[in-house]
């Protein structure tokens, strides 16, 4: 675990921050959440302070060109995790809400990575909501539909609702497991009866 730390810290090369953030990235992820695992990612050596700095949320006036983007993805996870301060802790709060307003979300990868993180903020808590719902631009970001495609409409109604209800997110995703596991099993089943 200090390993990846070290790796997040070796500014000289940045793919292998990228690899120390996928790191992290399974480890925020990853079920079962036990309270110890998270409580560990929130607090131990500034990891949340450095994601912050990377994504444009910190004293730089800038994201990293590199690291903007999966900082900030990970950043969203961690709103995610049990007994995560970001919607309590205003220094947190303001860094994240710097972010979003510096993130380039122009491109369709951009905006959903945009939408999915501008709504795991909200559902952090009431303040953090508050802070989106009242900033014009993060709002027209998130929710905006004119130049959207489906897909990107079917994920900002999908954000509002885990916004609105935040469990639904883990719902949807076994849901979507086990109806991937049953189609695989039924098209293994017609394989099976079609051969002569």
């Amino acid at each position: 675990a200090e390993l990846w730390i070290q790796m997040m810290n070796y500014d000289r090369d940045p793919l292998l921050q990228i690899t120390a953030m996928d790191l992290f990235e399974t480890l925020a992820s990853r079920a079962p959440m036990h309270t110890s695992r998270a409580d560990w990612l929130l607090t131990s050596s500034n990891i949340v302070n450095q994601l912050l700095e990377a994504a444009g949320g910190g004293s730089n006036n800038d994201p990293d060109p590199f690291l903007g983007g999966p900082a900030l993805r990970l950043l969203s996870l961690f709103c995610r995790l049990p007994r995560s301060s970001f919607g309590s802790d205003q220094k947190l709060l303001q860094g994240f809400h710097k972010a979003l307003q510096l993130f380039d979300y122009r491109g369709e990868t951009e905006r959903l990575a945009y939408i999915d993180s501008v709504s795991a903020f909200g559902a952090a808590s009431l303040e953090a909501l508050q802070t989106i719902l009242s900033d014009e631009l993060i709002r027209e970001g998130w929710l905006s539909l004119s130049v959207s495609n489906p897909k990107l409409k079917a994920a900002i109604m999908q954000s509002i609702a885990n916004v609105i209800d935040p469990t639904q997110t883990e719902t949807t995703t076994t849901t979507n497991t086990t109806a991937r596991t049953a189609t695989t099993t039924t098209t293994r089943r017609r394989r099976r009866t079609c051969r002569f």
